[in-house]
Formats: C-alpha cells, structure tokens, sequence
C-alpha cells in the first residue's frame, strides 16, 4: 500500500518498489476521491428526506442499499447530523404512537406550525403504519426519555465549526434547547428559521441550503 505521508520514502520510490506505476497510483486516488463525493451527496440527500437519521441509521440504510460502510465512515462523512440535550418534554408522547385520528392531528400540530388537512382514507392508513411500527417509536422514546441518546457532555468536546439550525417555531425541541447547545458549543453559529417548526430540515430546505452554502464556503 502506498503511503503519501510516509517519512522516508516518496510516492515514486513506493511505487517502484510495489512494482506499480505512479499514474495507476494517481488514477486509484481519484476515483476514491469520486466515490468518496458521490457517497457524500447521496448521504446529505438522505438526511434531508430522513433528518431523523443518526450515523447509526444512516450507516445501515447506505447498507442496504449495497454501500460496504461502518457508522465510523459515515460520521466522518456527514454534513449534515443531529443531536440533542436532556430535556423532559412539554407534550404527550403518547401522540408519537397515536391511535385516534384526534391524537394524529394534534401530533401533526406539534410537527408543523400549519399542519395540512389529511383526509380521512389517509388518516386511517397512517394510524394503521403507526400501530405496526408503534414498538420501534416506543423504544426510541424509552431512550429518549432515558437520556441515553443525549449529547450534553460531548458537545463542548467538538472543535470544528458547527452551524447549528433551528426551526423558530419547533414545539418537540424549543428553541431554548438550540440556545442550549449554542452555549456549549462556543465555536458554533445558530441560525432560526422563522416560521418553521420540528421539520425545518425538510419543510423549509429550500431557505435553509442557501445559509449551509455559504456556511461551508467561509
């Protein structure tokens, strides 16, 4: 294997002793380097329709999708991640597992600040999902409440720049909660996005982008 970095010996050398020649070593390095942006981008599209997803969910979701990639690769990849910090919840989680049309509607206020109007076939399939699913969002919940998936203590641990990004209107998560995490991340930038609740990510992508590109541009 060559080493670029290696304290002795140059590309040139490594590859003679490898019996290789240098472009195949160069041509090697590019495609990796496209693979590597092609893995990129198909994980940032992926947060964007699943915002939900950690590096663990989206480590077996490239999997299965015929990626050979460890979570380990994939936090070092991802752009775009989310994280939390305890906090007992203001509402009924009750309604992430709802079984009425009423508990639906109020879980879809919670989510949206305008939440749509779904007609009643629609309701009736998503109740039925939810109650197949139900023991999967229980388990997250325990967890949660548990605060076992909590990141208080590694945020102040992070020393890049973090553009933090907040939905203004968010009931799950509060804004107070991304002025928390604001504070512990010293070298970070808060950006709220007005109008917007707990699907900011998805709902509002198309004014959140612009403020991530120049973000990563500076």
């Amino acid at each position: 294997m060559i080493d670029p970095g290696h304290p002795r010996l140059s590309i040139v050398r490594q590859c003679e002793l490898a019996s290789i020649s240098r472009s195949s070593f160069y041509r090697e390095r590019v495609a990796k380097n496209e693979e590597t942006l092609r893995l990129m981008r198909r994980i940032d599209e992926q947060f964007l329709e699943t915002p939900w997803y950690g590096s663990r969910q989206m480590a077996r979701h490239l999997r299965r999708q015929g990626w050979r990639i460890g979570r380990h690769r994939v936090r070092r990849l991802m752009l775009f991640d989310s994280a939390g910090i305890y906090a007992k919840p203001t509402w009924d989680t009750a309604l992430f597992t709802s079984t009425t049309p009423e508990q639906l509607h109020k879980f879809y206020a919670l989510l949206m600040p305008i939440p749509p109007q779904v007609p009643g076939f629609v309701v009736r399939d998503i109740l039925r999902s939810t109650k197949k699913r139900s023991w999967i969002t229980q388990r997250a919940l325990g967890s949660m409440l548990a605060g076992r998936d909590v990141t208080d203590s590694l945020l102040p641990q992070l020393k890049m720049p973090v553009l933090i990004v907040w939905g203004e209107l968010d009931r799950i998560t509060p804004l107070s909660q991304g002025e928390k995490i604001h504070e512990l991340i010293p070298q970070s930038q808060l950006e709220v996005i007005p109008g917007c609740g707990h699907l900011a990510p998805s709902q509002c992508a198309t004014r959140i982008g612009p403020k991530v590109v120049e973000f990563v541009k500076q």
